[in-house]
């Protein structure tokens, strides 16, 4: 007999021993097109616990002159104007499935200002996109998930998705391959 195993309390009571409840889930976005799967994906999960969720973006005014992206801007305050607006406008369509949504709008270094936020807002789980290999944002060092990971406490999920840009709105698949429809 092994005394060891039948030391161990049943599983239900060491989960809630040892595993503590979600109970804010903070989505990095960096805006891509990746952004909206990333966020759809972390509601489900959040939705799982009755966790509320706050999307986070970064505005990084050393980065936006590495990555100019498809848009055009006269100055700094524009790109971040619209950033801003674009972070507000993906809450918005989230909080049509997922009313628990807000948002957090930052200025700094990325990696810096996630794990100040996750910190200031005791976060439970981070969830973060990372650019499929394919992506030529990958090589502009747009790619922040490993920094962000390393610089947090509280566990941290990276969202790859699959495919190519153009499948990045999809569906999230559950590990049975059936899809997760949004969350109501």
């Amino acid at each position: 007999m092994n005394t060891a195993l039948e030391a161990r309390p049943p599983s239900r009571e060491r989960r809630t021993k040892y595993h503590s409840k979600v109970q804010r889930v903070l989505v990095a976005v960096d805006l891509s097109g990746w952004s909206e799967a990333t966020v759809i994906y972390a509601a489900g999960i959040a939705d799982l616990f009755g966790a509320a969720v706050t999307l986070i973006h970064v505005f990084d005014p050393e980065g936006i002159t590495k990555v100019a992206g498809d848009r055009v801007y006269d100055s700094l305050d524009d790109a971040r104007q619209d950033a801003e607006k674009r972070l507000s406008g993906l809450v918005e369509e989230i909080r049509k499935f997922y009313p628990k949504c807000d948002m957090e709008f930052r200025i700094g270094e990325p990696a810096e200002q996630i794990k100040t936020a996750a910190l200031l807002l005791n976060a439970d789980l981070v969830v973060i996109a990372s650019h499929h290999p394919a992506s030529a944002l990958l090589f502009c060092a747009a790619d922040q998930a490993q920094e962000i990971s390393r610089k947090l406490n509280c566990p941290v999920l990276v969202y790859n998705g699959s495919g190519t840009a153009g499948d990045a709105a999809r569906k999230p698949q559950l590990m049975d391959g059936s899809v997760q429809s949004p969350v109501s």
